[in-house]
């Protein structure tokens, strides 16, 4: 999904959470491309712990495909389409996965997103031994590094 539509789509869920404080993050591709890295996202990815899911339920009922235990998390990913797109929801069973102790803040296009950092992305995507994903985001820090030089 190009840019224009991850930020539609953000913003549509950002205005459904409204007023509703799930403790919660990006995940996948799109926190990678939110960060800066050169990556265009097959769908959004959301991380959650078991209270925030039971919130993306009752907001996001009506865009739920379904719901299936994942192997990776240990826990249930709710598969949405919204406004045409893709979205998972990972409720991890693992706070070594869920990383949500590692949540920071970052603005991307006047949004305040959950991000999870990547030097914390790059260990997340070891433990489930993604390491082309590893790969790209050790580059990036090595890029990040030089321009603070």
């Amino acid at each position: 999904m190009d840019e224009k539509k991850l930020y539609n789509l953000l913003k549509f869920i950002f205005n459904r959470l409204e007023g509703v404080d799930p403790n919660w993050r990006l995940d996948g591709s799109a926190n990678l491309l939110v960060q800066g890295i050169d990556l265009k996202p097959n769908d959004l990815d959301i991380a959650t712990d078991d209270k925030g899911l039971e919130v993306f339920y009752g907001l996001f009922e009506e865009f739920i495909i379904s719901d299936k235990f994942g192997e990776v998390s240990s826990g249930i990913i709710l598969e949405l389409s919204v406004k045409g797109e893709e979205v998972e929801i990972n409720s991890y069973n693992d706070s070594s996965l869920s990383k949500l102790d590692k949540i920071k803040i970052s603005t991307w296009k006047d949004l305040p997103l959950p991000i999870l950092p990547l030097k914390d992305a790059k260990e997340f995507y070891r433990q489930i031994e993604r390491e082309e994903k590893v790969k790209i985001i050790v580059d990036k820090l090595k890029i990040n590094q030089k321009k603070d030089e």
